[in-house]
């Protein structure tokens, strides 16, 4: 995400670790169930997107490369069971920016110069006979995982130097510029640029554009044992994400694309909930998913939420 977002960290290195751990074994690219009986049509569905849309350890990863961490039951995998599409095509891949949508991505998720295997730009899965793309991307060009892994705080108290209790927000935002509002504004033209393109190469698709699920509560509170950052950092880091959504919503409208809100729906399922409410990780891999990112139920709910969209558009 801008520089950081491909600088080596805790969670990078753990999802790298337990993919290793899982023994490297590559199925072929997920595919939806057939459809429904009675259906007699041809519906194409492609996935773009990173590791908040390829879902890394919610199952063992498939495809290649299998470093994308592409699950098997990301949100993108159940949408296409949801609309029962005929050919589903997941190109989702971790670390992914909106420059590896029209450029090949080295998968090196440590940034350690790893041979881990090249994933083709996502944009060479889209045809003219594409019916729907989804796409969840703009968070690594933004840097906002990086900003929040900086954020870190070693005790739960305001103390002395970071990463000993100074606040994050302090040090973004020195000088009266917000660091973190610049990459977002930044990033704007990015995702245009993206969508643009996308509509290019697949003219005839419906595009929805997915947002960013609740991560950390509002209000100004955290939860340092499940995430450890001061509260007032943690409130600092969910202003972003929202102003973040905010920016990919008006990207969208730019282009005249749809943006689907997965953040409403995911409130009072962040990461600071108890472990049966909590649709974001913290710092572990409970239920599934790596820590930091979404976990299984929240793709199950984007899944719906996206899938609402859809048909809503369909009907219209």
């Amino acid at each position: 995400m801008g520089e950081t977002r491909r600088r080596g960290t805790l969670v990078g290195a753990l999802a790298v670790l337990a993919i290793l751990g899982a023994g490297c074994a590559a199925a072929a690219p997920p595919t939806a169930p057939p459809p429904a009986s009675g259906q007699d049509r041809s519906f194409r569905y492609v996935a773009l997107g990173d590791s908040w849309a390829a879902g890394p350890l919610m199952t063992l990863p498939v495809g290649a490369p299998v470093f994308c961490g592409r699950s098997a039951t990301n949100y993108p995998a159940q949408l296409a069971a949801l609309l029962d599409v005929d050919e589903f095509v997941d190109v989702t891949c971790g670390s992914a920016s909106t420059e590896d949508v029209t450029a090949p991505q080295e998968v090196d998720p440590l940034d350690l110069g790893l041979d881990l295997g090249e994933a083709p730009p996502q944009a060479d899965a889209l045809t003219r006979g594409t019916d729907l793309v989804t796409v969840t991307m703009g968070g690594n060009d933004v840097g906002l995982p990086g900003f929040a892994l900086d954020c870190a705080n070693l005790i739960a108290v305001r103390l002395g130097p970071p990463p000993f209790g100074q606040p994050c927000v302090e040090l973004l935002t020195e000088g009266g510029i917000d660091q973190v509002s610049v990459e977002i504004a930044a990033t704007r033209p990015k995702v245009v640029a993206m969508l643009r393109e996308i509509r290019r190469r697949a003219p005839r698709a419906a595009v929805h554009l997915v947002g960013y699920p609740a991560a950390l509560p509002e209000g100004g509170t955290g939860c340092w044992s499940r995430w450890p950052l001061l509260d007032v950092d943690a409130g600092y880091l969910n202003d972003k994400m929202q102003e973040m959504n905010e920016m990919l919503a008006g990207a969208a409208r730019r282009v005249g694309v749809t943006y689907v809100d997965v953040y409403t729906s995911g409130v009072g399922h962040d990461a600071c909930q108890t472990p049966a409410q909590a649709w974001i990780n913290g710092v572990s891999f409970a239920p599934d998913g790596i820590p930091l990112h979404p976990n299984s139920r929240s793709a199950t709910n984007t899944a719906r939420v996206v899938a609402e969209a859809v048909r809503s558009q369909q009907r219209s």
